[in-house]
């Protein structure tokens, strides 16, 4: 009877040991390790792997939404110059007496003055260094113009539409440019583009 009681008592401590081991076991994080008897050129090993069991992780949640828009980057260097691309540039002034108002575009001026007192001079086009052709006016006929001269675009108290090249076609210069004179004033208005 005392082995029996013996027998029981190490039944019942065997028990309550893994019952607490799984318990543990359970606490943790519920993963298990399982070991297994693996045979690997004809030797029987254990092999246990060296993480414990992974579940399956669920779906990607929806986005949150967007944060704050950061600080802006500096500006980036200028770009070569392409075809067809230039300058437009403003031609508006209010000119007091004998005050010059000028755009230079490669190898053009565009130039527009006062005289002494306040009256505008025709608003001209100077060449510089290359012989050009220029065109004054709507279906004006293209003209010589020799390097180191001018032409006027307008004259009175008008407005007109003109545009040059040079004969290398190296330079261009288009626009429309006019003027009045107003109390004493010459005022001055109109675009230039061109390379």
């Amino acid at each position: 009877m005392k082995r029996l009681y013996l027998v029981s008592l190490a039944a019942f401590v065997l028990a309550v040991l893994i019952v607490g081991v799984s318990g543990i076991a359970a606490a943790a994080g519920g993963n298990t390790v399982v070991c297994k008897l693996v045979k690997i050129h004809g030797k029987k090993r254990v092999e246990c792997p060296k993480r414990g069991l992974r579940g399956k992780h669920g779906r990607r949640g929806p986005a949150g939404p967007a944060g704050p828009a950061g600080p802006q980057g500096p500006a980036g260097a200028p770009g070569p110059s392409g075809a067809g691309s230039g300058l437009t540039l403003n031609f508006n002034a209010k000119l007091n007496a004998a005050q010059v108002k000028q755009l230079v575009i490669g190898n053009f001026t565009v130039r527009a003055a006062a005289q002494p007192s306040g009256t505008c001079e025709n608003i001209k086009l100077l060449t510089e260094s290359f012989n050009s052709r220029v065109s004054v006016g709507p279906a004006g006929p293209f003209n010589s113009l020799p390097s180191n001269s001018s032409v006027d675009l307008q004259g009175g108290d008008t407005s007109q539409m003109f545009t040059a090249v040079t004969e290398n076609g190296g330079s261009t210069v288009s626009g429309i440019v006019g003027r009045a004179t107003v109390g004493g004033f010459c005022l001055v208005s109109g675009y230039v583009t061109g390379v």
